[in-house]
């Protein structure tokens, strides 16, 4: 697999590797202390044969602690096609569904994005998604992302709340938004502002932390569990 030229891809390449690596060690260890030694596995794959990139993802699925979840690391590149408006993109997608109902699915996203024009920018995504909704569970949830985005935090909650706005259902997806989108070290969110670099990766980490809905107390989930959650 050819990887994207560049300081900043190769910055970025690395940033959600590390990320990835993380999030995996995190979520087995949350399981191994609940009781399940079941390992992620890696599944490698190509784009166009891997000439413009590819990416590798980790899953697990149908254990006790997890129902489904999956860490997938992906750059796609177009460095021999100079006449694609995008250089590259770099990303980082993390869905988290646990067996219990009780601990709330969560969904993680950093992306790194650059154009022939020499813009780029991050994007960054996060909600908590409960099947039994636990005021405690969102607010531990904010307050992670509250404390590591600061003074991006306002803007971030409201263009959550747009983004996973449902209109044909009349409400949202999950009950903890976040959302940050074209946000580069020379802009904040909709050019105001100087941002920090490091921001999508301290960013990420506090989400990591603010799944704290995943931890042990909430442990396997029983058959009964499982039929109320559903499919």
């Amino acid at each position: 697999m050819t990887r994207a030229q560049g300081a900043a891809a190769a910055a970025a390449l690395s940033l959600v590797l590390g990320l990835q690596r993380r999030t995996v060690d995190a979520m087995e260890a949350v399981a191994r202390v609940a009781g399940d030694d079941t390992p992620m596995r890696a599944t490698h794959w190509l784009r166009d044969g891997g000439r413009i990139g590819g990416g590798v993802r980790w899953g697990v699925g149908d254990t006790p602690i997890f129902d489904r979840a999956s860490v997938n690391v992906s750059q796609v590149h177009y460095d021999d096609e100079p006449g694609r408006q995008l250089a590259s993109a770099t990303a980082l997608s993390t869905i988290i569904h646990p067996a219990n109902p009780h601990a709330p699915s969560v969904r993680l996203h950093v992306s790194w994005t650059q154009s022939r024009r020499g813009r780029h920018y991050w994007r960054m995504m996060a909600d908590l998604d409960p099947s039994i909704a636990q005021s405690t569970d969102a607010a531990a949830f904010e307050a992670r992302l509250r404390a590591v985005a600061g003074p991006h935090y306002d803007e971030a909650a409201q263009q959550g709340a747009r983004y996973f706005w449902i209109p044909a259902l009349g409400r949202h997806r999950g009950v903890a938004h976040f959302y940050l989108e074209a946000f580069d070290r020379h802009r904040r969110v909709r050019g105001r502002g100087r941002t920090d670099p490091g921001f999508g990766g301290r960013s990420r980490r506090a989400r990591l932390r603010a799944a704290s809905p995943l931890s042990p107390r909430r442990g396997p989930a029983s058959d009964r569990r499982r039929a109320r959650r559903g499919p």
